[in-house]
């Protein structure tokens, strides 16, 4: 199944099945509380579809480089970060949003960014994933910007989204997405 991923079996197993029948949903969204591997399924899921899982688990946000560049971000001043909205993208299929920022939100300029790149065709496969860490972060100008994405995706475009919160996301983006629930890790999957 999806290699060194432990816990939330039944969700794991789903998305498995997902892959196997190749009949693979545009927009998943990953829900669960922090910690429990939203966005690691999300990478070894795109690993799955795309191949060199080595590149897209660069893009891990725990990893050391990646939490320096993110620290090192929050010093930049607003306009900065307005005109190099954070990405993350070492596989050159699988692109990673993420909260930016001191307020650690989900910008417009991110969306607008997902929303101009989503046109581009893959390099190398059938699909372009875009992994939208923590998409409960995202401002209501980020949320109102990703329906127009979510409304009219192109045809090779998947988006994965995680979120702690699925109430902190707008009805009819919930309402666009398969949504899987993981749960806590248990005392014996840690």
């Amino acid at each position: 199944m999806f290699e060194n991923f432990y816990g939330n079996r039944p969700v794991a197993e789903a998305l498995w099945q997902v892959l196997q029948s190749g009949r693979i949903p545009q927009t998943l969204l990953l829900a669960a509380p922090r910690g429990v591997g939203k966005a690691t399924l999300a990478r070894r899921f795109a690993a799955r579809l795309l191949g060199d899982a080595g590149k897209i688990e660069q893009d891990d946000l725990s990893l050391p480089h990646n939490v320096a560049y993110l620290l090192e971000r929050e010093k930049w001043p607003a306009e900065r970060r307005n005109e190099d909205p954070f990405m993350l993208a070492s596989h050159p299929d699988f692109v990673t949003f993420a909260p930016d920022g001191p307020l650690r939100q989900i910008s417009i300029q991110q969306m607008r960014l997902l929303k101009e790149c989503a046109q581009y065709k893959p390099l190398r496969g059938a699909f372009r994933i875009f992994l939208i860490d923590q998409l409960d972060r995202a401002n209501e100008q980020a949320a109102n910007s990703l329906l127009k994405t979510l409304e009219e995706p192109p045809e090779h475009l998947i988006l994965i989204a995680t979120a702690e919160n699925l109430y902190e996301l707008l009805p009819t983006i919930r309402s666009r997405s398969v949504i899987f629930h993981l749960g806590p890790l248990s005392e014996q999957e840690m």
